[in-house]
Order: structure tokens, then sequence, then C-alpha cells
């Protein structure tokens, strides 16, 4: 904010700008005053967490005086919230005045454009949200459907409450100390399967007819309207979430207490569940397939509550830590300014880096990387998924066609991702190092100026790639193409034992094992491309479709296309590779020549390019007969052995 003169903060006393409201609430002649105070000294204020919006569409706000540029959002903001703390004070019966009323907003409390000074109050956010009395998630500057949408959770909510009656004969009763533990244990004790008919009857489908077909009702279009908003995949948004004392989702009508929303999404989400499962009586198949996707649009939503839930769970800190790295990893948010994917989380990561605007992407990368791969093991992980250390390079490595003069290995988060490589392959299926005892003797993985210093096995060489990569056309036009080409290339049976048109099939779902034979993938291909049999491969399906009647394809198909079709819009621009023995997926900038390895903790094989004396990160890389520590039998038949590779 340019136009403000803004008086230099002390760092020393930690202090911070506060803005004093002077008008009446909803009042268009509202104006704001500066104030600087210490956070030594427990200031009382209120704390915003928004979306900054569209640059170019700016409100003038008199600040000290003076006409300030700000976007709608914040402008709206500010000039509703102070209603919605009244209100709040009022059902709480605090006693506090208006006249003490402060908010925090970054946008405004920061000088945006002084660098040193932007640096020296992130680490200050930890304690702004933390101390806040209230901090308010403003979610909109406009009510419309995001209104309806927090009336809709408020009335999920009182459904919760009838159903804790019913099932326990007692009212509902959620503390300010006890609400962490006393959601989750709700969660996980409510019977939500009674809460199906209770939400159908409440949210538009009295009737048999519309239960059957689950129809589009304005309360389920304004979750989708909720999810879809861009406030959930903002980076600073998983502190802002995670940190406060007490918070609530706000738009200009509407306010919504966390524990409200909470639980209230854990219904809905349960409730979708169930009609998804089949369990709801009178719901069809096109009903079911509704729920399924609206339950898939409030994912994210329910995700980022059950962070905030986590947090706050005595035991669960560590938990909490797992998920938000790997948030920011998986590439689940955004940023406007790159160094934020780093400092936007160091509030829950506590990381040990001080933030510098004025630092190289390529340090405060390098610098994130050096902590990640020295913290990662002490973390808490699912049992189930465990990852190594160098799990990233499965993710968001930055590959060859790296920016920012990033090294080819440290995480580069999404728009520092070069378009065409990302390879996503799906670690929670890989263990291609875990059982390979050779590696977990090896030394440990070090980190060296810019580079990576890790010991692993190199099993293959790409040979081959098919000439067209993964996309909209790939499904469309050429994956036939490409079974047949690859069918006719090799043996019938994979080096695995397993036959090779089920390893094709695996390996574009990305799955260890799958049940797929040439007359399910005849049934798929007519069904679902209009295939027309041709050539050597082409009789050999059609003979194997000799016996398939209209109505056993049928029965198979909604089972298969639940597996190909979400694979369509993944892995954009990878290519299907080969070696002399195997075939994979790998990124798209794979080269005949680049080595696939089998590293030190890292879950999946990756594909490095031979430099000099050193290496560089191409891509990860799904390749079956390489997943599940294989290698050990290549080191204990002398066909390869363990060595020290430099990433750089």
């Amino acid at each position: 904010m340019a136009s403000i003169p803004y008086t230099d903060l002390d760092p020393e006393k930690r202090e911070i700008r506060l803005l004093e409201v002077v008008g009446e609430p909803g009042n268009t002649q509202i104006s704001y005053i500066l104030h600087t105070v210490s956070l030594d000294e427990n200031p009382y204020f209120i704390a915003l967490s928004y979306v900054w919006g569209d640059h170019l569409v700016t409100e003038n706000i008199d600040i000290d005086g003076l006409q300030t540029p700000v976007t709608v959002n914040l402008a709206s903001a500010l000039k509703h919230v102070e209603k919605h703390w009244l209100d709040i004070q009022s059902e709480k019966n605090t006693g506090r005045d208006a006249v003490e009323f402060r908010i925090w907003a970054d946008a405004i409390c920061i000088n945006q454009q002084n660098l040193p000074e932007k640096s020296e109050q992130v680490p200050l956010m930890k304690d702004i949200y933390s101390k806040a009395d209230l901090v308010f998630a403003w979610l909109s500057s406009e009510d419309g459907e995001i209104s309806t949408s927090l009336e809709m959770l408020e009335t999920a909510f009182y459904l919760v409450k009838i159903l804790v009656h019913i099932n326990s004969g007692q009212q509902l009763v959620i503390t300010d100390d006890e609400w962490a533990e006393t959601t989750h244990t709700l969660n996980h004790s409510i019977n939500w399967a009674e809460m199906v008919p209770l939400a159908l009857g409440r949210f538009g489908y009295p009737s048999k007819e519309e239960r059957e077909i689950f129809p589009a009702s304005s309360c389920w279009t304004s979750l989708k309207k909720l999810a879809d908003l861009s406030y959930w995949s903002r980076v600073w948004i998983l502190q802002e979430l995670i940190l406060p004392k007490s918070l609530y989702f706000a738009c200009p009508s509407r306010s919504l207490d966390h524990c409200k929303a909470i639980m209230a999404v854990t219904g809905i989400m349960e409730v979708l569940g169930a009609i998804q499962r089949g369990r709801a009586r009178d719901v069809g198949a096109l009903g079911r397939s509704r729920a399924s996707i609206i339950r898939s649009q409030l994912f994210l939503v329910q995700w980022r509550l059950n962070l905030r839930q986590a947090f706050h769970l005595r035991g669960y800190e560590d938990s909490c830590l797992y998920h938000v790295l790997s948030s920011t990893l998986f590439g689940t948010i955004r940023a406007t300014n790159p160094r934020d994917y780093v400092y936007g989380v160091l509030a829950i990561t506590n990381f040990d880096i001080t933030p510098d605007y004025r630092a190289s992407i390529r340090k405060v990368y390098l610098d994130y990387a050096r902590e990640l791969v020295n913290r990662w093991s002490t973390l808490w992980q699912p049992r189930d998924r465990s990852n190594g250390r160098l799990f990233f390079l499965s993710l968001c490595a930055a590959g060859v066609q790296r920016n920012e003069d990033l090294p080819t290995w440290v995480p580069a988060f999404n728009d520092l991702r070069p378009k065409g490589w990302f390879m996503n392959v799906r670690t929670s299926s890989s263990l291609a190092f875990r059982d390979v005892a050779e590696l977990c003797q090896a030394s440990e993985v070090r980190i060296s100026d810019a580079s990576l210093w890790v010991a692993g096995v190199k099993a293959q060489t790409i040979t081959y790639q098919y000439h067209k990569p993964l996309g909209p056309d790939f499904w469309t036009k050429d994956l036939l193409d490409c079974f047949e080409t690859l069918l006719a290339r090799r043996n019938s049976t994979y080096v695995t034992g397993k036959p090779l048109v089920d390893v094709i099939c695996c390996t574009l779902l990305q799955r260890l094992y799958s049940e797929y034979d040439l007359r399910r993938i005849a049934s798929l291909f007519l069904y679902f491309y209009k295939w027309v049999p041709s050539g050597k491969v082409g009789e050999e399906l059609r003979q194997a479709m000799e016996e398939l009647d209209e109505m056993e394809m049928r029965d198979n198909m909604e089972a298969m296309l639940s597996e190909w079709t979400p694979i369509m819009s993944e892995n954009s621009g990878c290519r299907l590779v080969g070696t002399d023995d195997y075939i994979g997926i790998a990124g798209g900038d794979v080269e005949n020549d680049d080595v696939v390895c089998v590293l030190k903790d890292c879950d999946s094989p990756i594909i490095l390019r031979p430099e000099g004396d050193h290496f560089l990160f191409v891509s990860p890389c799904f390749m079956l007969g390489l997943m599940k520590g294989e290698v050990s039998e290549m080191l204990r038949s002398q066909m390869a052995e363990v060595e020290t590779f430099e990433i750089r």
C-alpha cells in the first residue's frame, strides 16, 4: 500500500499494526486509523483470513485520511466484519464494547513494499493468528450461494444435534476448551447412516422420484460453489485456519462457527458417502453418481477442517504437520510469490528457515529441501503410507526443464513445475527400496552445496518410447494403437511372469495388480472407443470376445470405467517407455539412454540422466518389476551394484 505513510516497526518489540474502525458498522462513510502495538503487551484484536482477489478491481477506503485502494474482497470484509463480531460478543455475553475492536489484515498492516519489514513480520504470524481473539475466514464479498452454503451447514449441524440426542439422549455441548476432543469423538461415534433420511428430507428430496436421481438443488449447488472457492487452495490459509483458538467462516450477511462447520461437513460427507455406496434407499445409479461428484468436490474443504481439528487435538500435532507438508508437495495449494510455498507454512512446520524476500528462489528452495530431508524421518506418518525422506522426488522435483536455476532434484511448487513432465506416481503402492537390505544399510542421504548425494542401483536403461505422449488425444485416438504396438513388439508374457496385456493395463492405471485379460480389454475398447479390430492382434482380441455377450459386457463396464476415467486427466505429457525387458510410464522429458534407478529413501523408481561425472533428475517412474524391492535379486545375481549418485 504505497499511499499509506507507514512508520517503521520495531522488530525487537515485536510490533505490529492494527486497524481501528471509525464509524458505525455497515455505514458507507467508515474510515480506519492505523495503530502500532506490541504483541508482547497482549493487545486485543481480531484477524482476517481472506483471498486478496483481483488486483485490477479495487475500492478506495480511508486509512489515516488517505484514500487507499484495496481489492473488493478485502473492502467487503473490513466493512462487514465488525457487525459479525458484535453479534458474537452479544451471543456469548462477553461484555466487550465496540471501542475495543481492532483488525489485523496483512495487506494493510504490513508494508508490502518494504521487503525487510515483510520478512520480519512473517515469523510473527504464528502469534498473530494464535493470539487473535477471533479469526474471520472471509469467503466472499457477495452473499448469494456462499450465504446459502453457510445456511445449509448451519442446518446440517442442527441435524447432527438431533442425531446426538437420538443416540445418547443428551444435548450436544461443545465448549471452547474441549472443542477438538468433542468433535473428534463425535465424528467417530455417531451412527451417520441415521442422518441420511434426515438430510434427504431436509435438503430438498421429499419424494421418491427426487431421491432416485438426487437432482441439483440450491442447497447442494451452493456447496459446490463453496468448495470451488480459491480460498481453500491458498497457501497462507493453512496456518490461518489451523492456528486460531476461535474461527468463524463469514460473508456479508452470515457467519458460522468453526465447530459447527467441522461437524456439518463431516455429516454431509458421511451422508454422501452412504448414498455413493448404495446404502440410501430409493437413490438410483444416477443419484449415487451425483453424490460421488459432490463428495469429491467437498473433499478439500473437509481436509482443511480436519487439519485444524488435528492441530488442536492432544497428541495429533505431528499428524497435522505431516499432512501440511504433504499438501504443499502434492500441489493442492497456490501462492502468488513462489517463496510463500515455504514461508507460508513456517508457523506450522517450525523449519529452521528465516524468511527473506530478497533471497533467490533457488536459495529458499534449497534451504527448504535440506530441512525437509533432515526432518522427514522424525515425523509421524500413517502406518499404511509411510514414505522415505526423498519421497518428494516422486511428487514435485524440478526436473531438467527447471526454472529459477533450481537444481533438478529440489522440490518445485506448482507454477515452477515445467509443463508436460510431471509424473504422478502413486507412492502409497510403491516400496521400491524398502526391502533392499543393501540400500537400507547404505550411507545416509546428504546434501552438499546444491548436490544431492544418495546411494542407489542402476536397474535399467531406457531404449524405447511410445511415439505419442499421454493426453486427451492419446486416450481417445492412440490408446488402441499403443496396445497393438506393444503386444506386437514384445513377448506375450512379461519379465515378472504376468500376461503382457495385464501389465500394460497396470502400467496405465499405475496399479501393482489388476485383472485384465484380452476379453475385458476388448469389451472396454468396443464399448468406450467404438473400436473395429484389425491386424494380427485385433484378430486375437476378436477371438477372445466370441463368447462375450452384451449383458456381460455391460455388467463389467461400470467398474472398468470407474478405473479408467480418472486417469485420463492425470499425467498429461508423460510417455510410455520401455527397456529391453520392462515397460513403464515416465515424465515427458525422458530420452533414450536415461537410466532407471532405485534410490535409498525414494519410494518409486526414478529416471536419471548421466551428465559427465554427475546426474540430472528427469522424472519419477512407474515400472512393474521394480516397484517392490525387486532390485534385491539383481544385486544378489550381481546384475547390478549399489553406487553413490551425485544429482545436481
